[in-house]
């Protein structure tokens, strides 16, 4: 997210639109962020004329004359002749800016009708964006918003013993941070660069459908020959999850590329007499870090103003209705609504959801919406 939120903040400080390119163009949540985002922005600045543009140096806004002379440039603001004023934080330390807090890559865009930004909320990097007839809320968090495509299931390599000459034992272990569907295959692969020397492809201790998370599950010792005639050298060894239909499971750990966990070095010497295993350097957290960075990681409900909630969810005036749109569809999150804003309604009409309406549960000045996996959910 680190990198997509850089180039939005890149996107709306010098009036680009909104654009994804490259392996995220066809993913839905990012689609799903970057239209809703941004789109309110975007017709506003669009056929408007940038009046003054402002430089953050130490505590005040100064131009572009001052901001070269001392070389500072990482936090911008930019007014345009129709009111809207768009900030923007490409600096490391945050930004308070009309009492919003921006963090680095974080913006506000403010003025002509619209409220938006990407910015610290309750200590969460977070996405808003208000009109008179829309209200987009996306409290990020990590079980929607994890694109990595990474299983939190980690192997390692627990013993390695030499039982003789070119024979030797592995014993491995498995991590288990979430739950598995199907039955995989466990492969080893012995590589020497690309190629693979040998394997100790193997039945795994217990069906994988069968792991529960927070185990730690034993997998071996396997008895494992050097083959005869293999040279002497250094062997990496690789370890991974597959089934024969679906290729592959990306798992945690030191991933080589090709979705194959780094587990370590096998050091064949002396024609094999001599056998020595050198584990990889231990990684807490595997190879998914860059994509949770950013993130609502323990999933904390967010106060937007008019919405609360754990998830996203765009809300939207259409035909004398509000609509609500959840993404994710099919996960019951939290959501509640401001009634000054959008009503108090006695009941909810659901779309193609588990049922044809739902009553609101109310709070005080908030009502809760009980999501259903409906497409849309409307009210008057």
């Amino acid at each position: 997210m680190e990198v997509l939120d850089q180039y939005r903040m890149q996107e709306v400080i010098y009036g680009h639109a909104g654009f994804l390119g490259g392996a995220t163009y066809s993913d839905v949540p990012l689609a799903w962020l970057e239209h809703h985002l941004l789109s309110p922005v975007t017709t506003r600045y669009a056929n408007a004329l940038p009046v003054n543009i402002q430089y953050k140096m130490n505590e005040s806004w100064v131009d572009g004359t001052q901001a070269a002379q001392a070389g500072i440039w990482n936090r911008v603001r930019v007014t345009y002749d129709n009111g809207l004023t768009v900030t923007a934080n490409d600096n490391a330390e945050p930004l308070c800016e009309a009492s919003v807090t921006l963090p680095q890559f974080g913006w506000l865009a403010k003025g002509a009708g619209v409220t938006a930004w990407t910015a610290l909320l309750q200590g969460v990097v977070a996405d808003y964006a208000q009109t008179q007839d829309n209200t987009f809320a996306n409290a990020r968090p990590a079980s929607d918003w994890n694109q990595s495509g990474i299983h939190h299931i980690q192997p390692t390599i627990a013993q390695f013993r030499q039982t003789g000459n070119r024979s030797f034992t592995l014993s491995y272990e498995w991590r288990v941070g979430e739950t598995l569907t199907d039955d995989y295959h466990c492969f080893v692969h012995f590589v020497n660069g690309e190629n693979i020397a040998f394997q100790n492809d193997h039945p795994l201790p217990r069906p994988s459908s069968t792991w529960k998370t927070g185990e730690m599950l034993p997998d071996g010792p396997h008895d494992i020959r050097v083959p005869d005639g293999l040279a002497d050298g250094d062997y990496g060894v690789r370890i991974g999850l597959f089934l024969p239909a679906a290729g592959r499971l990306a798992l945690q750990g030191r991933n080589d590329g090709q979705d194959r966990i780094r587990a370590g070095t096998l050091q064949v010497r002396d024609g094999g007499q001599h056998l020595t295993f050198e584990a990889a350097p231990p990684t807490s957290q595997g190879n998914d870090d860059l994509y949770q960075h950013r993130l609502n990681l323990t999933g904390q409900v967010l106060d937007f103003g008019d919405v609360r909630t754990d998830g996203s969810v765009l809300v939207r005036r259409e035909n004398g209705e509000w609509v609500l749109r959840a993404l994710p569809r099919t996960r019951n999150f939290f959501v509640e609504l401001n009634a000054t804003r959008f009503g108090r309604p006695a009941s909810v009409r659901c779309v193609d959801g588990k049922a044809p309406a739902v009553t609101p549960l109310v709070r005080g000045n908030w009502w809760q919406l009980k999501l259903n996996d409906a497409r849309e959910y409307h009210w008057k």
